[in-house]
């Protein structure tokens, strides 16, 4: 039986009558609906009862195939009819079948959200009990205890149960299930009705499925080992007990059997679990000791972290998450006691290019790497960084290691697997595993109250249903002597009806706001303190959240930024945000209670769609706009794959709360914003993954980008070698000479120093592939580490030409400059270009008796800032008076929280400047420095003096060690802004927020901080801790739990 357009039209129809419940409109306002959805009733039923006639796991795996879209159809009613409480004294049984529909047609997410619904004990729906087995079958959790009722099918309904467990506990009795499902089907075909038919038919086919999923047959057949080498493994509790589609997908391509790969994988598919089944399949075969995950982001790091020691817990698997800080965490691949334990290394690009360099050998060990979001090579610098890295290792690892790399958006996968992977190669599309269903509205106000108007996936200018009376204002209480009118929220103001749909939606499900930029996220979450300062209620964030984990965040979050801040009183109502402008420690607490399910809702940027795996329900878009530029459909693609988790929710909803976009869409002059959403909706308009390398090629644009000038890259790379001082002037003199074109300085001097950071990372590469790749004996070598580079493998053969001769050129100006192997290693663990490390090795020339006289931190601190701030490009240099950016470093490493460096800095009357304006100082403009200039850039140039003063030849060893040691520590407390070593230690191991990691120092003082002897002491204080940490979000009391359990 297959859904005809009419059927597809009642499916909508019964949507948009369960959208009026979920919204919370009164019931005399409901649609009227045309048409009785329940004539889909006998459609779908026959769809499921036709899916049950097969008795082949194969066969209906084929079916499958040919036919998910009618199941899915199927479930997708069942699911909504549910909702549409037109028949609810029949939930229990559209519940049981649509969860059935659900997993047959391989979204088991959804099946388990719908058979998590169903009553316990089950209404009875006169199918003698098969009910009863049915819904436990689904909940596919054999620790949960069956009822089995007495009736007709008892003993069937035992047998089945019984040796379903078994088949769990030991996966040898595959033959007795089917054995077992043979003689409930026998039984029921001979008396039966209708109903007790379909259930036996359905529970076959869902058994055998289960059967054919499970993880004692899968792995048998996707690794090809002895199963017996994984059954301590399979009887963790916290091991999936089945493979879903992903798993199955990897697996169908032999990626469980060593196998590289190039794997999209959208958002919530089981990326997590495949990661987990491929590192364990190369441990278990022998194939690596060692495995090395490569993520661009620190939270994903630690996410990433996090869920492997839980997964590893109790077996000889390190997990190892190096310190950020730019130095050795160890000194040779002896450190590592690889005989006795496999070990799992969890880095950042940058910190692996950096151990590269220092530990070279360290690549020969690496039997599997992945890398993680493998669609950043065109994100900035840091791109770039990534893109180098994986030139780098290419060339390094053995090539019987295995690479994978994993992301959501990638829609150019083959060619990059032909640049990544020079050996047999899988290229896995997996477009068509997005694991829910996500329903697209527009916000539409043009009467007296705003709606929703739903539509379709495929075609958005196709409408499915609306929901009427959604938006609503009110008025608010004015103060003081306002005198106009004000309303809430604004008619033509996505930001305030974001907040308004918020409120009324959290209580279903978890909300997050999009914002294009971090000033939005502070005015939405300062509307929502403003509105409730007028009496307008905002109380359903906090009531649809736990009130504890709130009150644990807002302490951590008053401790930073001080108990009046707005972002204070925010959190006090339910409201959290996630953005650039969010310390790292408070990042990691709000991410990890939303993910349990503590807190419902979020503001924040596109640091969303960064890898964070939250459970969002809605997801509403305020803009697609991220710092000026239209956001990449890739990227808007990854950001809404975050709405609809799968195994918690059966739908995600994208709401564009934005009116203008659909009130304007008929207007020929003023659609353009629909076009844009109409375009971003598209996944077809991807962007392929590019190369930041090949931004050295784009010209210098207007602020408006309507106008450009070209330069030619080549000599603008001739010009900055020859004088870097001229190439900088070129943004005023441009600036000057096309005013009227809104070229301005600052806009120029962003876009030069952008090329001049890719002209430095590239002679950084070279410096570290000098040696082994003989780059000094010919143009040949150097032609040959340009072909190696994705951005050659992607360009047209102008700009080939061009990145070979600019390789030539940057190579020949290393050789020219850096005459002996021992500075070209030194110089090339910098990450700086030729020359920021000459101004720096001629700095620490000048400066060494100065250094080496300096005791304290503070002492080498006062010495060293001048070459700080002269190689900072970010907004420290604005700060005004200049002493103010050193005083606030010096506040910074002492562990002074932002608010009261605000008032320090305040109290000195410090300024930033903006043009020709000053203009006070924002806590959000601390943050940008701290976590950013000082916690990287600075870094870097204490990193770079730390290699320079090694090179030091006249001063005796220990006085050098005493001096590259007392840098080293410095940079980590600059890193962390932490005042000592006890307080890293204790950031370094998981607690990894300023204000906990200090306070633990505090109580502890007397702690080791030697990694292996600090977790000692916790373990053995276990109790200590977690009376410390009562007060701390929960999120810290689960790194305690992982901490002990290592």
């Amino acid at each position: 039986m297959k859904p005809e357009s009419k059927s597809i039209s009642l499916l909508g129809i019964t949507r948009s009558k369960a959208k009026m419940y979920e919204y919370d409109i009164p019931a005399e306002y409901h649609i009227s609906t045309t048409s009785d959805p329940a004539k889909l009733l006998s459609l779908t039923v026959g769809i499921i009862g036709d899916y049950g006639q097969i008795t082949s796991i194969e066969e209906s795996q084929d079916f499958i195939q040919e036919h998910k879209d009618k199941i899915l159809f199927s479930a997708q009613f069942f699911d909504a009819y549910t909702d549409s409480k037109l028949a609810p004294e029949l939930s229990d049984y559209f519940l049981l079948i649509g969860s059935a529909a659900y997993y047959l047609s391989d979204f088991p997410g959804s099946a388990k959200v719908l058979a998590k619904r169903i009553s316990n004990p089950i209404s009875k729906l006169s199918a003698n009990g098969l009910e009863v087995l049915l819904a436990w079958v689904l909940q596919n959790d054999t620790s949960l205890v069956i009822d089995i009722p007495s009736g007709e099918y008892e003993k069937q309904i035992e047998s089945i149960s019984k040796s379903l467990i078994n088949f769990y506990i030991s996966g040898d009795n595959n033959d007795e299930v089917l054995e077992s499902l043979e003689a409930l089907k026998r039984d029921t075909y001979f008396n039966a009705s209708a109903r007790d038919l379909l259930l036996s038919d359905v529970i076959t086919s869902i058994v055998k499925k289960q059967l054919f999923n499970s993880s004692w047959n899968s792995l048998k057949r996707y690794t090809k080992l002895d199963i017996d080498l994984w059954k301590d493994i399979i009887s963790k509790a916290n091991f999936i007990k089945e493979f879903w589609p992903s798993q199955q997908l990897l697996g169908k391509h032999d990626v469980f059997k060593g196998k590289s790969a190039i794997i999209q994988m959208p958002t919530s598919a089981g990326k997590t679990k495949s990661t987990e089944i491929i590192i364990r399949s190369s441990f278990i075969s022998g194939r690596s000791k060692m495995a090395v995950i490569v993520a661009p982001f620190r939270a994903l790091c630690s996410e990433i972290k996090n869920n492997l020691q839980q997964a590893f817990q109790g077996e000889n698997v390190s997990i190892d998450e190096p310190s950020d800080a730019l130095q050795p965490d160890f000194n040779s691949v002896d450190d590592f006691d690889l005989d006795t334990n496999n070990l799992i290394l969890i880095v950042t690009p940058e910190k692996l290019m950096y151990m590269l360099r220092s530990v070279p050998e360290l690549a020969v060990e690496i039997g599997l790497i992945i890398y993680d979001e493998g669609h950043q090579f065109d994100n900035g610098i840091r791109g770039l960084t990534y893109e180098l890295l994986l030139s780098s290792l290419k060339k390094m690892i053995v090539s019987e290691s295995q690479i994978i790399l994993i992301s959501a958006v990638i829609s150019n996968a083959s060619s990059i697997g032909d640049w990544l992977i020079s050996n047999d190669k899988e290229i896995i599309e997996g477009h068509n595993l997005t694991p829910t269903y996500r329903t697209t509205a527009f916000t539409s106000w043009q009467t007296q109250l705003g709606m929703l108007q739903f539509v379709s996936s495929s075609n958005p200018e196709e409408n499915d249903y609306y929901v009427p009376r959604v938006l609503e204002q009110k008025k608010l209480e004015l103060k003081g002597r306002e005198r106009k009118e004000r309303r809430f929220p604004e008619k033509n103001d996505g930001k305030s009806i974001a907040l308004f749909l918020a409120n009324k939606l959290v209580e279903k499900g978890a909300v997050a706001i999009f914002c294009g930029s971090k000033p939005t996220v502070k005015s939405i979450y300062e509307i929502a303190v403003d509105i409730v300062s007028r009496n307008y209620e905002v109380s359903s964030p906090l009531r649809a959240s736990d009130s504890k984990e709130i009150e644990k965040l807002t302490y951590l979050i008053s401790t930073h930024f001080g108990s009046k801040s707005s972002i204070v009183q925010a959190a006090q109502m339910g409201i959290f945000t996630h953005s650039g402008h969010t310390p790292q420690g408070l990042r990691l607490a709000t991410e990890y209670a939303m993910q349990v399910g503590k807190i419902k809702l979020m503001i924040c940027t596109s640091t969303l769609a960064q890898g964070v795996n939250l459970p969002i329900k809605y997801l509403l878009i305020t803009s697609f706009y991220q710092a000026g530029q239209k956001i990449k459909t890739r990227d808007f693609h990854n950001l809404i794959g975050r709405a609809g988790r799968s195994g918690i929710h059966t739908e995600g909803s994208i709401i564009f709360t934005d009116p203008e976009l659909f009130d304007s869409k008929n207007n020929q002059s003023q659609n353009w914003k629909w076009q844009l959403a109409k375009d971003l909706l598209d996944p077809l308009n991807s962007e392929p993954c590019s190369s930041t390398l090949l931004s050295i090629f784009s010209p210098l644009y207007s602020d408006d980008k309507k106008y450009s000038i070209k330069v030619s890259p080549l000599e603008f790379v001739e010009a900055y070698l020859d004088s870097p001082d001229t190439v900088a002037r070129l943004a005023e003199d441009f600036s000057k000479e096309h005013a009227d074109k809104n070229f301005t300085k600052n806009g120029l001097s962003f876009q030069i120093e952008y090329k001049i950071q890719i002209i430095s990372a590239l002679e950084s590469y070279l410096m570290a592939s000098w040696e082994n790749y003989y780059l000094g004996a010919n143009d040949d070598a150097l032609t040959s580490m340009a072909t190696e580079t994705l951005a050659y493998s992607i360009s047209t053969s102008e700009e080939q030409e061009q990145l070979i001769e600019l390789f030539k050129l940057l190579g020949n100006n290393v050789k020219l400059k850096i005459d002996t192997p021992a500075k070209r290693q030194a110089y090339s663990k910098t990450l700086f270009g030729v020359q920021d490390i000459i101004d720096i090795e001629k700095w620490v020339d000048e400066n060494l008796d100065a250094l080496l006289a300096a005791v304290t931190h503070e002492e080498i601190l006062s010495v060293i800032w001048p070459i700080i701030l002269k190689k900072n490009h970010s907004k420290l240099k604005q700060l005004t008076p200049e002493s103010s950016s050193l005083l606030l470093l010096e506040t910074w490493i002492k562990g002074i929280s932002y608010n009261l460096i605000l008032e320090q800095l305040n109290s000195s009357n410090t300024k930033i400047i903006a043009g020709s304006q000053t203009r006070n100082l924002r806590q959000e403009i601390l943050i940008d420095i701290c976590e950013g200039s000082f916690s990287y850039d600075t870094t870097l140039v204490l990193a770079s003096v730390v290699e320079m003063v090694s090179l030091v030849e006249n001063s005796s060893e220990e006085t050098i060690e005493l001096l590259v040691n007392n840098i080293n520590s410095l940079q980590k407390r600059i890193k962390y802004g932490l005042p000592t070593e006890e307080a890293i230690a204790f950031y370094e191991i998981g607690f990894s927020d300023r204000v906990i990691a200090l306070d633990l120092s505090l109580k502890f003082s007397d702690f080791p901080t030697k990694r292996s002897l600090l977790v000692n002491e916790i373990i053995s204080n276990k109790h200590l801790f977690i009376e410390a940490l009562e007060r701390y979000p929960s999120y810290y009391t689960n790194i305690l739990e992982l901490i002990i359990n290592e």
